[in-house]
């Protein structure tokens, strides 16, 4: 089980960041293929809280959704819902 922590979406797919039990993962998806472009050990955060604070330096805030939704599987449907919500 995944979080989405940050999403964007753009016309050929989405930028997102996800939250895994031991890392942050920068990521693309588009034309249904998932690419990692940075990871981050979760163990270097205290908490999310902190994570999207030091990203904030790089990436805006408003990037990040209000709260994490739960995935089991990434798919451009639930991206979509992942972003309406």
């Amino acid at each position: 089980m995944l979080k989405i922590i940050g999403l964007k979406a753009y016309r050929k797919g989405y930028t997102g960041c996800a939250e895994f039990e031991d890392r942050y993962e920068l990521f693309t998806f588009s034309r249904h293929t998932y690419t990692p472009i940075q990871t981050y050990p979760a163990a270097a955060f205290e908490n999310r809280r902190h994570f999207i604070s030091a990203m904030g330096k790089f990436i805006r805030t408003s990037f990040f959704l209000k709260d994490p939704v739960k995935l089991s599987l990434i798919t451009p449907e639930s991206l979509a819902a992942a972003i309406s919500s």
